[in-house]
């Protein structure tokens, strides 16, 4: 991954010029640019756009640098972290107050040269002054590497909690993919069991298919002979019925035919005056 330390040492060692040509990354500002020391984003302050603060907002990254005075702001505590900064000078222990990078004169090239008239007091205050400079320096140096090894250590701190927030994650993300896993193996399970049970209930649907249509041919092919013996059954039903009709009159002759012989019979036991009653009474 790329290392947001080295922006932040970068920023805090270039030149002014280098400063300038540096942009904010949303609206494009170069006044009152900060650095996040977490994350390197160069947003610009609450009097321009305020779009460090946004990104504090948005990431929880609380410390960032100003490039001009390369101060640190705790957005948190409201605060410089590092307004005062404890420096060993000269095997002494100093609280001294960080001054702004426009505010720091640089020694100059000619501080040990001559002057004009080569007056020898003129010579000793510069070289006094050449050694102040030095010193001045040599203190700035020392609270310059005071100062690198609080932003080391800042950022350490934000790495080691962010680590530790990506561990969480990653352990979070392995859970969540185990009961995916989990999901899909048991959705596996479910459409294996549906597509057995489909399979099941097509096969008997085309079992029972199969049945119903032999069952149709063999109904439709056997009409016409269940229609002819429909036919001879009913012709035969009105031959039964003739015939029974035949009988029933046979039967009425036969009964007339037997009263008559019994009248017959009667008759032939009468005498001779009753059998011509008879007679007459017949005819």
């Amino acid at each position: 991954g790329r290392d947001w330390s080295s922006d932040v040492c970068r920023y805090s060692q270039v030149e002014s010029e280098d400063v300038q040509r540096t942009r904010c990354q949303r609206c494009g500002g170069g006044e009152d640019l900060w650095i996040c020391v977490v994350c390197g984003h160069v947003g610009c302050g609450r009097y321009a756009g305020g779009h460090a603060r946004t990104h504090w907002l948005e990431t929880g990254h609380c410390y960032a640098m100003e490039l001009q005075s390369q101060r640190v702001w705790d957005y948190v505590g409201d605060e410089y972290v590092h307004r005062l900064i404890r420096s060993k000078v000269d095997g002494q222990h100093y609280l001294v107050e960080v001054p702004a990078t426009g505010d720091i004169e640089r020694p100059s090239e000619g501080a040990g040269g001559r002057g004009e008239d080569g007056g020898g007091s003129t010579t000793g205050k510069k070289s006094k002054d050449a050694n102040e400079d030095v010193i001045l320096a040599s203190k700035l140096e020392a609270i310059t590497l005071e100062y690198n090894h609080l932003l080391m250590a800042q950022l350490g701190s934000q790495t080691e909690y962010f680590e530790g927030k990506l561990q969480e994650m990653r352990h979070q993300v392995a859970l969540e993919r185990e009961m995916s896993d989990a999901a899909l193996n048991k959705a596996r399970h479910l459409e294996a069991t549906r597509k057995e049970h489909e399979a099941k209930v097509r096969q008997e649907f085309e079992r029972e298919n199969a049945f119903l249509r032999d069952l149709n041919e063999s109904v439709l092919r056997d009409k016409d002979k269940w229609r002819d013996e429909v036919e001879r059954a009913k012709s035969e039903l009105r031959g039964k019925d003739e015939r029974i009709r035949e009988l029933q009159d046979q039967v009425r002759d036969l009964a007339v035919y037997l009263e008559a012989q019994s009248m017959v019979a009667q008759h032939e036991g009468l005498s001779e005056e009753d059998r011509r009653e008879a007679t007459v009474s017949i005819g």
